[in-house]
């Protein structure tokens, strides 16, 4: 029951304890009545209080206000108030400069749109970093601090932005700067290790040149302490140095120090302890400098040693030095200069005293060497000393300025003097020797022309009789003897030839002549030319060419086949079974030429590493037991050698024993569009002589009577006529008294040679001029050639003579009306068929012939079935066959007609018939030259 009710209730009580209701109910309205007064008059209390409480607060707001708007405006940071939906409601003029704006244009925007968040707010932390973009586009980067407040009655969001650029900037330099030393300290040539003291001397810094010197990785080093990286004695070391600066505060310097690497590189260091002091005066770090200094220490070393080598040297050399001071004249002279110059040791010397020494004679060219000396140039001369006693020295000197003043004239100068009086003498022996060997090299040339002529001439004389003999009636035996005698003789001529020919490399006279020659009918030549051997010994032979072989090439055709014919030789004596090939690989270099390599490859015995090297050297075989089965001088590929080598080529041989071998050679040569013209031409002046049509009237000047005999018996078998005299002198009178188609003259003779009486037939002009002469000489050089075909002769012959040689030449050069025989003109490689007679002989050459003529009409045949059927495939096949076999003997035209049908030319039929009368006519011609050399 509310208690005023209560006590309404006592006071309406009678005495007696009735409730007097009358009166209750005018207490209770009494009462109600004083409440509601009560009540007004607390309303109008509250809403004094309240309205005083709203003046109060207001005025200590707007005081507030007033204190914070002071405060604000006097912070260098910007301060921005928003509301609880992001809109600034205020700002301060920090803010606005930050923002670039003034305040009106930044109250009732977001700032959200004002801001670009670099890294947004972390879990409990108030702060993030933001970019504030201005309207000139500057973004000026800010740390911006949010915090909620209540202003009022107002829940609002206050945000504080500090300018962080120039914090940032030094942020930036710092770490540039930290970044920049961390890269000295990394890069710099000298090991750099920090150690904390409170870690227990634990390294906290490790660079690479530290890495390199001991050997390990910063990976390695870093945590660990100085005895679990270095052996005993280093770590030991180590320990005391750094003890000592912790105790002294102070750095320690060691030079000097040996030690051992991680890896056990012996190492020689220079190492500095540094300590780094904390607050309190404390050693906190130790900084270790190591510098090895190991190479510097060596190169000291060796600078010792070559010093004193360099004093040993001199002493030995006799060689001195000395310094000259240029202003005062003054010297310092080594020991070495004082015993040079005789005189004692300590001895105050000058330039002038040594200029007084030097020998009148060679005052000049020491003075002007002096003058280019103080010039700045370098000095080197020979020139005589006098000494103290009147001997005379020959010294070298040399000298160069050392030094030069602020007016870059010299200041110092060092020169040496080495008395070079003994090589002086050697020197003049030497130039002594050099003219001796000189002069014998001379009358070794002379030697070997003479030796030349002497041997050829009696050699002419053997093979021109033994032919002369086997054309005359001889019983079998006689034929037989008289045929072996030819046989040696020509084979006496090969070794002749064969040294000739070194001797000619070695003196340096061996000439390229070369000339335009089909590579086809050489290698076909070749291969035509041992075959007969290797079928005598059950080989076969071939010829396999890989890639496309020129019509012709420009180089000496005649060495070529030198080398080829003796390396194709050489496989044929060296192989007892199974086959010789000879392979040439064309190979493109250039528009216009060609690399070939030239390979003979056998099955024969086969060649041991170790005596390859000295295959190509003169003399030398394999072995012994070579030269005792086999035969042969070692000289043919000492000469194939030295031949491709003059061509610009080079040699090999590949081989194993009991496997047989490959000898090679390569070339590079001119490739020619046109074949070569294999028939020789005579003097252009000779076409107006009038033309002989049977046996020419020959005049031969030779001094020897044999030779003499010997050429008269060929020309006058081959139908000519010979007049006979002795020297050049009986030649010129004759030629200008009587007629003669063609004059053979000897080129060494009494009275007048036939050099001079040539020059002098020229001379004379008229038919003398016209006349065609052929020089003869036992001389094989080259310069002999060049000397009798610049004196005027037409063609030149070496003895002995070549009978076949000679009848052609006379025939090519003096007659121009053939022989019916030779009507049909068929074109004959003189130089092939020349090789095929000297190689065979005529008798053996005549067998050949036969088999060529046998195996040239069976390919004939097949020719010209094929070109009746129209099979191409058959007469390529056969007119391939005929043109080696043609070629091999000489027969040019054939061989190429035979080339024509193997490239599918389309008048087949006509080429078929030219090329079997072109067969038939040279074998025919070959023929009657076998039976003229018989």
């Amino acid at each position: 029951m509310h208690r005023l009710l209560q006590r309404q209730l006592a006071k309406a009580r009678r005495p007696d304890g009735s409730l007097d209701e009358d009166a209750l109910i005018a207490l209770v309205d009494r009462a109600y009545k004083e409440q509601d007064d009560q009540r007004s008059f607390e309303t109008y209390t509250q809403e004094t209080m309240a309205r005083e409480l709203e003046e109060l607060n207001q005025s200590v707001t707007a005081e507030a206000q007033a204190r914070v708007d002071q405060i604000l405006r006097g912070m260098r940071d910007g301060v921005l108030v928003c509301d609880d939906s992001d809109t600034i409601v205020s700002l301060n003029a920090a803010a606005a400069e930050l923002f670039g704006l003034p305040e009106k244009d930044l109250v009732g925007a977001r700032l959200g749109d004002r801001l670009e968040v670099e890294a947004e707010q972390r879990p409990g932390s108030a702060a993030f970093s933001a970019r504030i973009v201005r309207p000139d586009g500057v973004r000026v980067p800010v740390e911006v601090t949010s915090s909620e407040t209540r202003i009022g009655t107002t829940l609002s969001r206050v945000a504080i932005a500090r300018d962080v650029s120039e914090r940032r900037n030094q942020e930036a330099a710092l770490r540039e700067s930290r970044a920049f030393l961390s890269s000295i300290i990394e890069n710099i040539p000298i090991g750099i290790v920090t150690k904390e003291v409170g870690a227990g001397m634990r390294i906290v810094q490790w660079n690479q040149a530290a890495s390199r010197m001991y050997d390990i990785a910063p990976g390695e080093a870093i945590g660990r302490v100085a005895s679990e990286l270095s052996c005993g004695d280093l770590a030991d070391a180590t320990d005391a140095h750094e003890g000592e600066v912790r105790t002294t505060r102070q750095p320690v310097f060691v030079f000097g120090e040996r030690c051992v690497s991680h890896t056990g590189r012996e190492l020689i260091m220079d190492r500095q302890f540094i300590p780094l002091l904390d607050d309190q005066g404390a050693v906190s770090h130790i900084v270790m400098i190591s510098d090895d200094v190991t190479e510097r220490v060596n190169a000291d070393r060796r600078l010792q040693h070559q010093q004193i080598m360099l004093s040993a040297a001199q002493s030995i050399a006799k060689l001195g030095s000395c310094l000259i001071d240029v202003p005062s004249g003054e010297s310092v002279l080594s020991d070495q200069m004082h015993d040079l110059l005789e005189i004692p040791g300590g001895t105050r010397t000058s330039l002038e005293d040594y200029i007084d020494a030097v020998h009148p004679e060679d005052h000049a060219a020491v003075s002007a060497a002096l003058a280019d000396l103080y010039r700045g140039r370098s000095m080197s001369l020979e020139h005589r000393l006098r000494m103290p006693e009147g001997a005379i020295k020959y010294v070298s000197v040399h000298g160069v300025v050392s030094e030069y003043d602020a007016e870059n004239l010299p200041r110092t100068i060092i020169t040496t003097l080495q008395d070079v009086t003994l090589q002086k003498m050697d020197q003049n022996a030497l130039l002594l020797a050099k003219d001796q060997a000189e002069a014998a090299n001379r009358a070794k040339s002379a030697f070997l022309a003479t030796m030349s002529h002497e041997i050829r001439t009696p050699m002419n004389g053997v093979l021109g009789m033994t032919s002369l003999l086997l054309d005359s009636a001889l019983d079998a035996k006689q034929q037989r003897y008289a045929s072996l005698i030819k046989f040696s003789a020509e084979n006496l001529l090969v070794i002749i030839n064969d040294v000739l020919d070194v001797s000619k490399i070695e003196a340096g006279r061996m000439e390229i002549d070369e000339g335009d020659f089909s590579p086809a009918e050489l290698c076909d030549g070749v291969v035509e030319l041992v075959r007969p051997r290797a079928e005598a010994k059950g080989l076969s032979i071939a010829l396999d060419v890989v890639g496309a072989l020129p019509a012709s090439l420009r180089g000496d055709g005649p060495r070529i086949r030198q080398i080829l014919v003796n390396l194709a030789g050489n496989a044929v004596k060296f192989t007892d079974k199974g086959a010789v090939t000879i392979q040439v690989t064309v190979a493109e270099d250039g528009a216009h030429r060609r690399r070939l390599r030239f390979a003979v490859k056998d099955t024969g015995i086969g060649i041991p590493p170790a005596a390859q090297a000295r295959l190509f050297q003169e003399f030398m075989q394999v072995d012994d037991s070579a030269t005792r089965r086999f035969g042969g001088t070692g000289l043919g590929l000492a000469i194939s050698k030295k031949l491709v080598e003059l061509m610009g080529g080079e040699i090999g041989v590949e081989s194993a024993a009991g496997e047989g071998s490959t000898f090679w050679f390569t070339l590079n040569l001119a490739a020619l569009t046109a074949r070569p013209q294999t028939a020789r031409a005579g003097r252009s002046s000779g076409a107006t002589r009038p033309p002989v049509s049977a046996g020419a009237h020959v005049l031969v000047a030779e001094d020897n009577a044999v030779n003499q005999m010997v050429v008269e018996g060929y020309l006058m078998e081959a139908g000519h006529r010979v007049t006979l005299v002795s020297n050049g002198r009986e030649a010129l009178e004759r030629v200008q008294a009587e007629t003669f188609d063609l004059l053979v003259i000897d080129m060494q003779m009494p009275e007048m040679d036939g050099l001079e009486a040539t020059r002098a037939i020229r001379a004379l002009g008229g038919p003398c001029a016209d006349l065609p002469i052929v020089m003869l000489t036992a001389n094989s050089m080259e310069s002999d050639r060049r000397r009798g075909m610049e004196a005027g002769a037409d063609d030149y012959l070496a003895k002995p003579i070549d009978r076949q040689a000679l009848i052609e030449t006379v025939q090519r050069l003096a007659l121009t009306d053939l022989p019916s025989l030779l009507a049909q003109a068929p074109e004959i490689n003189d130089g092939q068929f020349a090789q095929l007679m000297k190689a065979l002989g005529p008798a053996r050459l005549r067998v050949l012939l036969e088999k060529a003529k046998t195996s040239l009409d069976v390919q004939l045949v097949e020719v010209e079935h094929g070109t009746s059927a129209g099979d191409h495939d058959r007469i390529a096949k056969a007119a391939h066959a005929l043109r080696g076999a043609a070629g091999s003997i000489g027969l040019s035209a054939a061989s190429r007609l035979a080339q024509a049908l193997e490239d599918g030319l389309e008048n087949a039929p006509d080429l078929a018939k030219r090329l079997r009368a072109e067969v038939q006519a040279g074998l025919s011609v070959l023929e009657h030259r076998v039976d003229l050399a018989s």
